[in-house]
């Protein structure tokens, strides 16, 4: 399963390295930033939730809540109305993960 916005009213931008989120309807926004960043970019170009939890578990071997903490921000996403879950996705490809200590996505 990939993902893609849930609608024309959802508009991101980077900005010095945090990600910006706004659902432009509402005026809800969000912000995140390091491996949140990444999952956003990574699941608004259809990338699927298995490849997205398998990288960063790659990108953060010692990590030991990542793949926990990956599937919970992609779900917070989901429940936020920011993206919705698709039947097809993206394959990764060369995905440039944050390079660092592990930081939970939030």
């Amino acid at each position: 399963m990939g993902f893609i916005l849930s609608s024309a009213t959802i508009v991101s931008e980077v900005i010095e390295g945090e990600t910006i989120i706004i659902n432009m309807q509402t005026g809800t926004y969000f912000s995140t930033d390091g491996l949140g960043s990444v999952l956003w970019a990574a699941a608004v170009a259809g990338h699927g939730r298995q490849a997205l939890v398998e990288g960063a578990s790659k990108a953060y071997a010692g990590a030991a809540d990542v793949a926990a903490d990956t599937g919970a921000f992609l779900d917070m996403l989901v429940a936020s109305g920011l993206l919705v879950e698709t039947p097809e996705a993206a394959g990764m490809g060369d995905m440039a993960w944050p390079v660092g200590d592990y930081a939970k996505p939030q």
